[in-house]
């Protein structure tokens, strides 16, 4: 906004005041140098490379086409000789950018995570959520009957109206670019839910979601150690000899990204169903994921919601991108060219238009970089100097 003023990317609170707020520079990188003297970069690999528009300049991306491969993007994901090119957990976790932490609830707006409250037996303080098991023996063996929902809702601002809450969808729209001109924000169809669990009594735990198109259930029994996952109401993956957390506390990860569907338990995945898109119309919605339990007592610690890079289109013609119908293009690379794209994709410079041309030789990768060393913050006010946050030191995946 003008006059150095921010809207909360999490609230939606408009008019937050920056002109105090300490101007973070950049982070600086270690780069392995012979990290790919003896073998080839891979697929969501960064790499550290001179721009080939201005040798004199390194940049750091991440691959996405390898040599002789031709490249697309559709609907922010990549596709590869007409293939999706399906991300991994790793990948995802490197990758995944937060939407929603329910420790860090906003006051004064309502929860994004929300119940029927007519019918409802979920309870919550403080980001943690649970619900008591089935009362009696004979209502565990029915499964609890309904399933009681905890559903996702997600919900902005209006816009002109910052008192007013609406539902909408999950956009890419990323709060640290609010200092650029963004033309335009895409519904995101691809997340990934994590949180932390326990169960009690018998019964089921049921997660919903959906991308816009296809909708997915998936049933969790913890006393058979066994999980099914139904698709528009087909049964197309089962699991079994699943960990029962039951007083133990268990990392769950939920994953709907690339045309997949992923359960993780403690970072083991334990099922995996690859699909095709739905030929119903893409919805974008803004209840995209839902909790529920059928008789099982259950507590939630830890939500969070996550959302994959959506890679948005070319902006222009380059050589060597060919215009498809209906918009899209394709890249041609050669037997020594890499496709690059930045995670950050609506201000990237990256291999869909900045560059002399889209493939990124050999010749010129520098590297991988591998630890954030100097990740910096402003001290001494006005004229003063960077000086390193030990606290955001990491590794780069």
């Amino acid at each position: 906004m003008p006059g150095k003023r921010a809207v909360c990317p999490n609230c939606g609170r408009v008019g937050q005041e920056l002109a105090s707020v300490d101007v973070i520079e950049g982070d600086r990188l270690l780069v392995h140098r012979q990290a790919f003297a003896f073998r080839s970069p891979r697929r969501w690999e960064m790499a550290a490379f001179r721009n080939p528009a201005a040798a004199g300049q390194i940049v750091v991306k991440r691959v996405a086409g390898l040599p002789r491969e031709t490249v697309e993007i559709r609907h922010g994901d990549v596709y590869v000789n007409d293939a999706i090119q399906r991300k991994g957990l790793a990948e995802l976790g490197g990758m995944a950018i937060l939407v929603h932490d329910a420790n860090s609830q906003p006051r004064h707006v309502p929860p994004r995570w929300q119940a029927e409250p007519a019918v409802t037996r979920w309870q919550s303080h403080d980001g943690r959520y649970w619900r008591p098991p089935a009362e009696t023996n004979a209502a565990a063996a029915r499964g609890g009957d309904e399933i009681d929902w905890l559903s996702y809702v997600h919900w902005r601002r209006r816009p002109g109206a910052s008192y007013e809450i609406e539902e909408a969808p999950i956009t890419d729209q990323c709060g640290y670019n609010q200092t650029r001109a963004v033309i335009e924000g895409y519904p995101v169809r691809d997340l990934l839910l994590s949180c932390r669990l326990r169960t009690s009594g018998r019964g089921r735990a049921a997660f919903f979601a959906t991308d816009g198109q296809s909708q997915f259930l998936l049933q969790w029994e913890p006393a058979a150690r066994r999980a099914e996952l139904r698709q528009e109401g087909a049964l197309v993956a089962s699991a079994g000899d699943l960990s029962s957390p039951g007083a133990d506390e268990i990392a769950l990860e939920l994953v709907l990204v690339d045309q997949q569907f992923v359960l993780a338990l403690d970072g083991v995945v334990k099922l995996s169903h690859r699909y095709r898109p739905s030929a119903a119309p893409f919805h974008p919605t803004a209840r995209p994921l839902a909790i529920g339990s059928q008789g099982l007592g259950l507590e939630l610690r830890d939500i969070k919601v996550f959302r994959d890079v959506y890679y948005t289109p070319p902006r222009k013609n380059l050589p060597g991108a060919a215009n498809l119908v209906g918009g899209g293009r394709q890249y041609q690379l050669g037997a020594d060219e890499y496709f690059v794209l930045g995670d950050n994709s609506p201000l990237s410079s990256d291999s869909r238009e900045h560059f002399d041309a889209p493939g990124i030789p050999r010749d010129l990768l520098l590297g991988k970089p591998f630890l954030v060393y100097f990740p910096s913050r402003s001290w001494g006010g006005a004229g003063g100097f960077q000086v390193p946050d030990p606290a955001r030191i990491r590794y780069i995946h």
